[in-house]
């Protein structure tokens, strides 16, 4: 998840430590490596959703173009139905992917798989962004935002745990 504010970007360390993979040969600012790898850096269940500041203006255009990576300020502002119909599209444009490659000639396949694959890839993890971000709303889900982030914002939209609603997200998400 990626958080804009004050002219700068928080980002968590899940999604750090996956673009850092190589995933679709993106050219990363040299600032980013930097402060990502100028320390030891291991992903664990303690830390992966704890954000890191970017301030540099290359760094946050970059961050803005990583459409991957979902925008808390986008999602915050949509309902639970909507955060939902919004995984449901994203999980639809994955399989029509899959479609449109299972339906290529062999060698075409051969030809397309790598980017067939990165774009599947992508597209499932930020299904599961969407519904770690679902999860948090709800209070099933714990992790400190940014303290520049104002959280009366994400106080107020928290609800009440709602096994219906975590039922329905968790048969969109399988």
């Amino acid at each position: 998840m990626k958080i804009f504010v004050n002219d700068k970007v928080y980002v968590q360390n899940n999604d750090l430590a996956y673009f850092m993979r190589g995933v679709n040969g993106m050219k990363v600012p040299s600032s980013i490596f930097n402060k990502v790898f100028g320390d030891i850096f291991i992903v664990n269940n303690e830390n992966r959703y704890d954000f890191v500041e970017f301030t540099s203006p290359q760094e946050v255009e970059f961050f803005k173009n990583c459409d991957w990576i979902v925008d808390y300020d986008t999602l915050n502002q949509m309902t639970n139905d909507e955060i939902i119909k919004y995984g449901t599209q994203i999980n639809e444009e994955r399989n029509k992917t899959a479609e449109r490659f299972n339906a290529l000639s062999e060698e075409q396949r051969k030809d397309l798989y790598m980017q067939a694959s990165i774009k599947m890839d992508l597209l499932e993890y930020k299904l599961y962004s969407v519904r770690d971000f679902l999860l948090h709303r709800q209070g099933h889900l714990d992790f400190p935002l940014p303290e520049d982030v104002n959280n009366s914002s994400i106080c107020n939209n928290i609800e009440s745990k709602k096994p219906s609603v975590l039922k329905r997200i968790l048969g969109y998400f399988k």
